[in-house]
């Protein structure tokens, strides 16, 4: 039976990676905060309206909900971002540890 190939893992292709997450995590911060804020009804605005009370506070609520959303996935891209860093870097100490154990035995 064939072995398998070994798993070879790029520390700083982790690293990368994290910096993608944590760059998205920023930017989904940074789009969504002015976007939602403009989805504001002002007071009295819908005063006249049969059922503005209701619509108010239904619109008032899905907005809560957008923005806990959108701040449960910035915190999900953010601890992936450290865990990518502490594999990366775990991966990395491991292999320099490797390599002078390695020419200690030569």
């Amino acid at each position: 039976m064939r072995q398998p190939d070994p798993l070879s893992i790029d520390p700083p292709a982790l690293a990368r990676a994290a910096d993608g997450a944590l760059d998205t995590s920023r930017e989904l911060a940074q789009a969504a905060r002015p976007l939602l804020s403009t989805l504001d009804i002002e007071d009295g605005s819908l005063s006249g309206l049969a059922g503005a009370t209701a619509f108010t506070g239904v619109h008032e609520a899905v907005l809560a909900e957008g923005q806990e959303l959108v701040e449960s996935i910035v915190a999900a891209l953010e601890g992936d971002a450290d865990r990518l860093y502490q594999v990366a870097f775990a991966l990395h100490s491991s292999d320099v540890s490797a390599g002078v154990r390695l020419r200690g035995h030569r």
